[in-house]
């Protein structure tokens, strides 16, 4: 009785074994886990997968001296589309005399939001989530206005795919703020013709 016990407890305690070491290796090395969920295009939670747009490689040089107002950002902590204009104004990467006139938000979920900011001559991709606003990094790309067509359209994730001119870097956009490729195409050539007549855009699209 007392062998059967023991075996019992030993049998309970070897199956905490191997969660007890995974829950230990994720809290020793968290940095380097989270890096690697960061350079992942897509996450999946509870069997369902998520679309989550990775950084530019080369995206544009922190400008230190940006400055939003609190009534900029959003109680979940994103910019507000003011906010991301006044970004893209005070990059430092807009000819002079220009600022942005107008946003569109492309691409929305929990963790993401990317932009579409255009000035008179220029189209600004800014992506804002937590490690872009820790870096103070949210401008990724800098179009010139007449690169940004034509447009090459996918799906992949359970969100849409649009890339920009002869520039192969996909971008995810939210199929539930445009549900058709036409709808999408339509909001970017709007976008283009309210900047160039520097006027002032809807923030988000309308049906």
């Amino acid at each position: 009785m007392d062998k059967e016990i023991v075996v019992a407890v030993l049998t309970f305690l070897s199956s905490l074994v191997w969660p007890a070491v995974f829950i230990w290796l994720v809290i020793r090395f968290r940095p380097q886990v989270a890096q690697l969920l960061n350079r992942l295009s897509t996450v999946k939670v509870a069997g369902s997968e998520f679309a989550f747009q990775q950084a530019a490689v080369n995206a544009a040089p922190a400008n230190p001296e940006a400055k939003v107002e609190i009534s900029q950002i959003e109680p979940g902590g994103f910019f507000t589309a003011e906010g991301i204009r006044n970004i893209v104004s005070q990059s430092g990467l807009l000819p002079a005399g220009e600022s942005a006139v107008a946003a569109m938000l492309l691409f929305d979920n929990v963790n993401q939001h990317t932009w579409l900011v255009a000035s008179p001559s220029k189209v600004v991709i800014v992506l804002d989530d937590e490690e872009t606003r820790a870096r103070n990094q949210l401008v990724q790309v800098v179009m010139e206005k007449n690169q940004v067509l034509p447009l090459k359209l996918s799906s992949r994730d359970g969100a849409g795919l649009v890339s920009f001119g002869s520039d192969p870097t996909r971008w995810y956009y939210s199929l539930s703020l445009f549900p058709t490729r036409e709808s999408l195409a339509s909001r970017i050539k709007s976008l283009l013709q309210v900047s160039a007549e520097t006027g002032t855009a809807t923030d988000r699209p309308r049906d």
